[in-house]
């Protein structure tokens, strides 16, 4: 990629690390990660098969808001989103999280000593912890 065909719109440092966005038409994909170096190395692993000119990767640091997903869709509403995150209780969960947050759905996660609790305006479902493994 040549640097005079593509221009970041936004360069910003925050404290979740190293922003680089395209502008809202170029961004075609939106990554989510549990951390900036997990989106990195997602990258990094990833590298021959995503345009980075039209990648928007995202950190949610370690824990996953309405406001904070919603936003970058708004911003972003033609790209698909991805979610990169650990293939444990906690990535699980949040792949769910982001799901609900995608599709209006409103879930509410209760972790247990040995389940997981979920509750939506209909049903509530629980798994055991080891349905996760």
């Amino acid at each position: 990629m040549d640097s005079k065909e593509w221009q970041p719109e936004e360069i910003k440092v925050t404290r979740f690390g190293l922003l680089i966005l395209p502008t809202p038409q170029m961004a075609k994909h939106i990554y989510f990660a549990e951390s900036a170096l997990d989106a990195m190395s997602f990258y990094q692993l990833n590298a021959n098969k995503i345009k980075l000119e039209e990648s928007v990767f995202g950190s949610v640091g370690g824990y996953i808001s309405v406001n904070q997903i919603k936003n970058t869709l708004l911003r972003y509403p033609q790209a698909k989103v991805h979610t990169c995150f650990d293939n444990d209780l906690n990535g699980n969960l949040y792949d769910i999280k982001v799901s609900g947050i995608i599709s209006n759905t409103e879930i509410t996660i209760k972790e247990n000593k040995d389940d997981v609790l979920f509750k939506t305006k209909d049903r509530n479902l629980l798994l055991t912890k080891m349905t996760f493994h």
